[in-house]
């Protein structure tokens, strides 16, 4: 198993392909009413939402959908 930085950002792409959710699921949990990500847990990069994998694994538990590079 790959060990990563918790503090490391990582696309909302990755972040659904490697949880196995869908890109919904990011998208209404982005939405400030839902609350359930932290401010600075999430930011916007152009057009890429990044998320911090801490926040990933606080939110949704360890990964469905390990890929080792």
């Amino acid at each position: 198993m790959v060990m990563q930085n918790l503090d490391e950002y990582i696309t909302a792409a990755e972040a659904t392909a490697k949880w196995g959710l869908n890109e919904s699921t990011l998208r209404v949990a982005f939405n400030r009413k839902s609350k359930r990500f932290q401010p600075g847990e999430y930011k916007k990069s152009g057009k890429a939402w990044l998320i911090k994998l801490s926040a990933m694994y606080r939110i949704y538990g360890e990964p469905k959908n390990i890929k080792e590079e």
